[in-house]
């Protein structure tokens, strides 16, 4: 979100998240306008908390991933393509119409573990420091962030810091 922010728009973050072997096992994303945290990891769950809520593991905040009869996809405001629109048509066919969000940073993720959406395609250059916190919390729920290419999971702490182009989607659920 740092053009977001360099541009005064409302759609940056904060996002902290613990690598361990190359996977990331905790994650934190702030979203300083909504006042809004969601925090979480794979063993951990997920959770969506108003900043100004002190236990952070209040099971009234737990979120679970949810598969809406209508499903819907994110994008990244910055970065649409041709190939991010052959991408919606195809997860169309396949799924059927779905709403479709564009937003900045990673508050994307917000999104993925409200289950307001159920994919978000990234094929344009992201950093580690950008996708490692959502995909620590997205994991916590069920989701997958995987690589566009082989579907594997993204890996971190790389000799290069760029992210290969990759996908979010719910855990198990099958792309053709």
């Amino acid at each position: 979100g740092t053009k977001e922010f360099i541009n005064k728009k409302d759609e940056f973050c904060v996002c902290i998240a613990l690598i361990e072997e190359s996977m990331p096992i905790f994650g934190l994303i702030g979203d300083p306008v909504n006042r809004q945290i969601i925090l979480g990891g794979p063993g951990y769950g997920a959770y969506e908390i108003p900043y100004e809520e002190g236990n952070f593991f209040d099971d009234q905040y737990k979120l679970e991933l949810m598969i809406p009869e209508k499903m819907g996809l994110i994008y990244s405001r910055s970065h649409f393509s041709t190939k991010v629109l052959s991408f919606i048509e195809a997860i169309e066919e396949e799924y059927g119409e779905m709403h479709v969000i564009k937003k900045g940073s990673a508050l994307k993720f917000f999104d993925l573990v409200g289950s307001r959406v159920q994919f978000y395609p990234r094929l344009a250059p992201t950093m580690e420091w950008d996708i490692a916190a959502g995909q620590a919390i997205y994991s916590g729920i069920g989701g997958e962030v995987v690589d566009f290419i082989n579907f594997e999971p993204l890996r971190y702490n790389k000799e290069s810091l760029y992210n290969p182009h990759f996908l979010a989607k719910p855990g198990g659920l099958k792309i053709s």
